[in-house]
């Protein structure tokens, strides 16, 4: 898992906010965030702060000369407003022919 990325894309998306906040304290509460969402990334990731989907066509050259090997994939999800977050699944996009 590529924690440095994951941080610093978390660290600046945070750093904007913030400065929405400073800049008009009356919108503080619908710039506010609970958890950083994104896809495409290198694998799957879960946790409390950070919800990431791996990349649909899998990892590259790169991504291998730097030990991350990932098979193409993508996460579902449902979101509730009273239960909160449930039900992911990691798909794992390797088992389908997605030739066209």
């Amino acid at each position: 898992m590529p924690w440095y990325g994951t941080e610093r894309k978390v660290g600046k998306e945070s750093v904007a906010r913030l400065q929405l906040i400073m800049e008009d304290l009356s919108r503080a509460e619908s710039v506010g965030f609970h958890k950083y969402i994104f896809g495409h990334w290198h694998s799957d990731i879960s946790l409390k702060l950070y919800d990431g989907c791996a990349s649909g066509s899998g990892t590259d050259a790169f991504d291998h000369l730097n030990g991350r090997h990932e098979g193409p994939g993508h996460a579902s999800w449902f979101v509730h407003p009273k239960h909160g977050e449930f039900d992911r699944t990691n798909w794992d996009l390797r088992q389908f022919d997605l030739a066209l």
